[in-house]
């Protein structure tokens, strides 16, 4: 089985506490692979963990908020996808299956609702559902 595990502000970085629960679950369930896919605060974090990583931890997915703050400032962030966008393209190229997901801001919302009520109507199977980013 692979496994995802979304931190923040933790493993790799941090030593202790919540990190060390997740070397330990990694360490203890050998018989499968696990991603980490980190939220930490600064870039200069980067590349400096805290953990020798278990030989079944299959890859890491780093992003720091003051990187993404800093894009925003600098009126970068129109194209940017946001964390939940990352979150749902690093598990697709793992492999994973994901539910749709759609962008939206204030004045799309209720159009991408009624937008996925009218396709689902036509489903062979039940819908998981959709997942609205919202781009604030």
């Amino acid at each position: 089985m692979r496994i995802c595990l979304l931190t923040e502000g933790s493993y790799p970085y941090v030593v202790g506490g919540v990190s060390s629960w997740i070397q330990m679950l990694m360490q203890g369930l050998p018989e499968h692979e696990f991603f980490v896919y980190s939220i930490g605060a600064e870039q200069k974090d980067r590349g400096h963990y805290r953990y020798k990583f278990p030989r079944n931890m299959k890859g890491i997915q780093e992003e720091f908020l003051d990187d993404i703050l800093s894009q925003k400032a600098s009126g970068r962030m129109r194209h940017v996808l946001n964390d939940r966008e990352k979150q749902m393209l690093f598990l697709k190229r793992q492999g994973f299956d994901i539910v749709e997901y759609v962008r939206v801001d204030r004045n799309t919302t209720i159009e991408q609702i009624e937008n996925f009520a009218r396709r689902i109507a036509d489903f062979d199977l039940p819908s998981d559902g959709l997942v609205l980013t919202l781009c604030d």
